[in-house]
């Protein structure tokens, strides 16, 4: 074959080059260069006997995330985790090393997760580690600076910008003023890409399910208050947070609230009640019912009732006789139950909300056992929960950065296939009879 021949060959190889070289670098880029891919050097023995010390394992981002699936996090304290998901509750993911026997104590949402396990390259990492010492490092650029120099020669001589230019100069006759071969060049980059943005376009479904859970959540109030003798406190009226001193007050009034509370349509009936739960350091507990089983058919309430300390101590009274142990201090947990079920938007769900406020409770008074000036949290309990569910959005495809609609990135491969059809067309129109009289006269 005349070189002549081989030149709108090695354009079209030049350019496929050029191409595959982007698309390496597109999947391979980590996500600080515009990518998707993460590089995790494993170093510890909690993903055995799969992954083991020193491997290389790719991670690429998700859509979405699976019980199943292995996954590196952020967490916190520690940083980068890489585990497989086991359970997912409220929109965070309980994740455990395939070789430990305990569940992560952190429990991550889907924003701090990296990626999902791809591929791993065994004990790749260790090499790397080796790479960052500045000897190595700055052998591997000369290296590549050697390769690179030897690829710009033919026959181990230099090419000479004027040959090339020579080789590549067009007939006198001709009226356009550059090189056939870089339209080629051009039509043969825009052609590859078509057909790989095609490629991934139509692997890819135009759908996707994603994760699409209704979130809820339980809201509890408690206030308790009772009337007492002047100047014991501040206001004639012994207020929530405050201490209660038996010699002056034995019963209290509690008030509990209750609100469901979500952004969609709530349908709620159920039952609710309020236990008295005395409890010793043994374990013993028993409990006195102060509000009976009532129905709910709201998605809030509020309820009262009158705690008897007598009949708290008559209780404790009759467990030390029987037992003959005797406590200087009991613990005495007030505790609403509240059973629900019904429907969120237009999925079903049942709900138990248990809070609990903490007294110390002994002769001569009965104190929260929480002694923090901010009892904010003790006195306003909640509780989150979500209805699992899915829901079909459009597919995308990630490129630097951005998300493209799968659909669209259909479109347009098909456009710059014809486009490229086109100049095709128009490039062996307009230079065709050129190159084939450049081909005659260099085979005289």
């Amino acid at each position: 074959m005349r070189e002549t021949d081989k030149q709108p060959l090695s354009t079209i190889f030049s350019a496929a080059g050029l191409v595959l070289l982007f698309i390496g670098w597109f999947i391979f880029a980590p996500p600080a260069l515009g990518g998707q891919t993460s590089y995790i050097v494993i170093i510890g023995n909690s993903m055995e006997p799969k992954f083991h010390f020193g491997d290389l394992a790719l991670i690429r981002e998700a859509n979405s995330y699976a019980i199943g699936d292995i996954v590196t996090y952020q967490q916190p304290e520690i940083g980068t985790i890489f585990h497989r998901i086991i359970a997912i509750k409220n929109g965070r993911y309980t994740l455990r090393g395939d070789n430990n026997t305990w569940d992560d104590s952190y429990h991550p949402q889907s924003s701090e997760i990296l990626g999902k396990y791809w591929f791993f390259i065994p004990s790749a990492g260790k090499y790397l580690k080796r790479l960052r010492k500045p000897a190595n490092f700055a052998f591997l650029v000369v290296a590549f600076a050697i390769v690179f120099i030897y690829l710009l020669q033919t026959d181990g001589k230099p090419k000479k910008i004027l040959d090339v230019r020579k080789k590549n100069k067009m007939s006198e006759n001709s009226d356009a003023t550059a090189n056939p071969l870089d339209w080629l060049y051009i039509i043969s980059i825009i052609g590859f890409v078509a057909l790989i943005i095609a490629f991934v376009s139509f692997t890819h479904p135009i759908e996707t399910t994603i994760a699409d859970n209704y979130t809820y959540t339980n809201y509890g109030h408690f206030e308790y208050f009772s009337e007492v003798p002047e100047d014991i406190y501040e206001s004639n009226q012994l207020e929530t947070g405050d201490p209660i001193f038996r010699q002056i007050n034995n019963s209290i009034n509690i008030v509990f609230s209750y609100e469901l509370e979500s952004n969609r349509k709530v349908n709620v009936t159920g039952t609710y009640k309020m236990l008295a739960i005395i409890k010793d350091t043994t374990g013993w507990e028993k409990s006195i019912e102060i509000i009976p089983p009532s129905l709910i058919q709201e998605s809030s309430f509020t309820s009262s009732a009158v705690l008897d300390l007598t009949e708290v101590d008559n209780v404790i009274d009759n467990f030390e006789s029987q037992t003959g142990i005797i406590n200087k201090r009991y613990t005495l947990i007030l505790q609403p139950q509240v059973e629900i079920q019904g429907s969120i938007g237009e999925r079903t769900f049942k709900e138990s909300f248990m809070p609990e406020l903490t007294f110390f409770l002994d002769d001569q008074k009965l104190t929260l056992t929480d002694n923090s000036s901010d009892n904010n949290e003790v006195l306003n309990p909640t509780l989150g929960g979500s209805i699992m569910g899915s829901s079909s959005s459009p597919n995308t495809i990630s490129f630097l950065g951005l998300k493209i609609n799968v659909l669209v990135a259909r479109i347009i491969s098909i456009y710059m296939i014809g486009a490229t059809i086109i100049a095709l067309f128009w490039f062996n129109k307009k230079f065709g009879n050129l190159i084939a009289s450049k081909n005659i006269s260099a085979g005289k």
